[in-house]
């Protein structure tokens, strides 16, 4: 019988399984000679799926070939197919771990970045603690100097006594004089010690007094800085003309969320402010929102309470204890205060929020309230009081006025005839 023709175009076959070698043998060079940026490098490697993709037309192309070919020279292209599929096959695991590794490294350099930034951080540290140092030495120095120069002094009236002894030793009517004196080089001994002492209690006083020194400029750098940022509430406080005023704050869950993780200090240290500028013709009450997870508002006195220097105080310590829960409850904490008869003769309401009103739906959860309904709610019983608003954030401070909280915010202030500033 004669042998069926070929269709198979052996050139073409040839050509393939040598293009799928040639790839393998690029990457066998290339895989260990990779660094530096080897990471992306790997990722744009291709080549290794197109060999795969070559492998299975081969595997195809052999199974089309099988009965066309003789047998010893199908079972060596066979042999060779499956040598080259095992080298993709380790070579493909090799790129697998070797991307592990890269993934490792990039962690531990990252972990010696950050520990690199810290030992700066800390040399800066050492650095100021040496230049205190050396001020703390130089003052124990000119210290040193006074009491050498005070230790000669009394050597020499010793030295001086020594000689008078001497010239003396031979009257007795002076003997009891240089008894006298030997006591009082011995007082004068006694004293240096004592001084040599209060030196010693001096240098622990001055290192506790240095450290008290740099706790306090910590604190008035933070204390400025709370000052600056409340700047444009100290100048709404000087507008506020009703001399009866309910200060509204916000203390839900978002005045201590980040990146402004210290909002509600914020609102604190400017309320205090205004607080401080006002004389006893003032009458105040400060309501914050919500008093918990479970309740919607609270106050400090529940009532305008005239301004004075004691009111002042217990002011200043209770927002100093405020903290944030939850929810923001406008909606009620507004009602309180418009319809309570402890604030029946407020004239001003000074409302400060940093978000939009919610309401509480159980202790974990909060829903929106309805904005223009609250809005026309708050106008009918506001009963012509005047509602400052002070938006407190970024959004705010930067005029986002595509922001729904702002608009809210500059919305309540407009309709109730109070002013608006964001900070």
């Amino acid at each position: 019988m004669a042998r069926r023709e070929i269709h198979i175009d052996y050139h073409w076959f040839l050509i393939l399984f040598s293009k799928a070698l040639g790839a393998m043998v690029i990457l066998f060079i290339i895989v260990p000679k990779l660094t530096g940026d080897i990471k992306s490098k790997l990722v744009e490697l291709e080549e290794l799926q197109e060999i795969k993709k070559e492998v299975v037309v081969m595997d195809s192309l052999m199974q089309v070939i099988k009965s066309s070919v003789p047998e010893k020279l199908f079972k060596s292209m066979e042999e060779k197919v499956k040598a080259f599929k095992a080298n993709t096959s380790s070579l493909e695991a090799q790129v697998k771990e070797l991307q592990h590794a890269l993934s490792k490294n990039d962690n531990q350099r990252e972990y010696y970045l950050k520990e690199y930034n810290r030992l700066k951080d800390e040399i800066k540290k050492s650095e100021t603690i040496l230049k205190d140092h050396d001020r703390i030495v130089s003052h124990i120095t000119t210290e040193k100097d006074k009491l050498k120069n005070q230790l000669e002094v009394l050597q020499k009236q010793i030295k001086d006594c020594e000689e008078l002894r001497k010239a003396l030793e031979n009257t007795s009517s002076l003997e009891s004089q240089i008894v006298v004196l030997q006591k009082n080089v011995e007082s004068d001994l006694i004293k240096i010690r004592d001084m040599e002492d209060a030196v010693t209690k001096y240098k622990e006083v001055l290192a506790q007094k240095d450290a008290q020194i740099r706790i306090d400029e910590a604190q008035i750098d933070k204390l400025e800085k709370q000052l600056a940022e409340c700047e444009p509430i100290k100048k709404a406080g000087l507008k506020i003309e009703d001399k009866n005023v309910v200060f509204i704050v916000d203390c839900s869950g978002s005045m201590d969320d980040a990146p402004e993780a210290d909002k509600l200090d914020q609102v604190k240290a400017g309320l205090k402010m205004i607080v401080a500028t006002m004389d006893d013709s003032y009458n105040i009450d400060v309501v914050i929102f919500p008093k918990s997870k479970a309740e919607d508002y609270s106050y400090k006195f529940g009532k305008l309470n005239k301004v004075s220097e004691s009111v002042k105080y217990e002011i200043y310590r209770y927002m100093s204890s405020l903290k944030t829960f939850g929810c923001t409850p406008t909606r009620q904490v507004l009602d309180y205060v418009l319809t309570s008869p402890a604030y029946k003769e407020a004239g001003t309401i000074m409302f400060l929020s940093d978000g939009l009103p919610t309401k509480r739906l159980n202790e974990k959860d909060c829903g929106d309230d309805d904005i223009p309904d609250l809005l026309q709610e708050i106008k009918a019983k506001s009963g012509g009081k005047i509602i400052n608003c002070i938006g407190i954030g970024a959004d705010f401070r930067n005029e986002n006025i595509s922001d729904p909280k702002v608009k809210f915010m500059k919305d309540l202030a407009s309709q109730n005839k109070g002013f608006y500033i964001g900070f």
